[in-house]
């Protein structure tokens, strides 16, 4: 499935303000390397897979399998990821996303008046997710 920019960001932000993928960058931070099974005693396996799978399509973590000279299978997180969980550190993930959404889908529409911006939140929020993007 093919996704506009919008909301591939949607999705994005959606990802990142889950506790369940926060806790898995968090861990793979705290550590170099880890293998599926560290993870899989903090979460039950389907989400483990899901996000997973959702944090290596953003590119924000990196899975590795060796296959010789004996198979070795890991996890890491990517420079990408360091730099989303020192974002998520700084703020709380659920800090202004519906407005930043609604923010994106009115540029994706053309509208790029400030005014138009007015009425997805306060002119202060309008303001800082503006600088943010």
């Amino acid at each position: 499935m093919k996704y506009t920019m919008v909301e591939r960001i949607e999705n994005f932000f959606k990802l990142i303000s889950l506790k369940s993928a926060r806790d898995i960058l968090t861990y793979l931070n705290e550590h170099d390397t880890v293998q599926h099974t560290e993870l899989n005693s903090f979460m039950n396996a389907a989400t483990l897979y899901i996000r997973l799978t959702e944090l290596l399509e953003f590119s924000l973590i990196e899975h590795h399998l060796e296959k010789e000279p004996t198979r070795r299978e890991w996890y890491e997180i990517t420079e990408k990821g360091k730099k989303v969980l020192e974002y998520l550190d700084r703020f709380p993930p659920e800090m202004g996303l519906a407005a930043t959404i609604s923010i994106l889908k009115s540029i994706e529409k053309g509208e790029n008046q400030y005014r138009n911006f007015r009425s997805f939140a306060a002119s202060s929020t309008v303001n800082y997710r503006i600088r943010k993007l």
